[in-house]
């Protein structure tokens, strides 16, 4: 679970990297401290980048946490029905969200190789 987090985060980060220098995009205006300077499109990228692996790992955790447990019998009681009752996934879902975070690591794992080789050993090591 925490490798696919880790995983995805890194591929939609490699997915935008120097993007702005291979567009060749208009001057953006820049804000600098010192030596460090960060213009409108790289924040704009970095929070592309975030939404993209955020979306999918918030329903994947919600997807795991909200299973039930196999022996969970449901009794129609008075009390019961006044509780709020949340939303829950039988238990068999459980492999479904096992099926859908180990498609995720490996399709984040062939971008992550795919871009590195695209990088190249000279690119990498800047």
């Amino acid at each position: 679970m925490v490798f696919d987090l880790c995983s995805s985060t890194i591929k939609s980060n490699i997915m935008y990297y120097d993007l702005r220098n291979e567009a060749q995009v208009k001057k953006a205006t820049s804000l600098s401290f010192g030596t460090f300077s960060i213009t409108s499109d790289q924040v704009l990228i970095g929070i592309v980048s975030e939404m993209i692996s955020l979306i999918p790992s918030i329903l994947l955790i919600q997807m795991f946490r909200r299973l039930r447990s196999c022996h969970h019998r449901i009794k129609s009681t008075c009390k019961e029905n006044k509780k709020k009752r949340s939303l829950t996934f039988p238990w068999w879902c459980l492999f479904v969200a096992y099926g859908i975070s180990l498609l995720l690591g490996i399709i984040s794992i062939f971008f992550i190789i795919a871009r590195g080789i695209e990088f190249r050993d000279v690119k990498s090591q800047q």
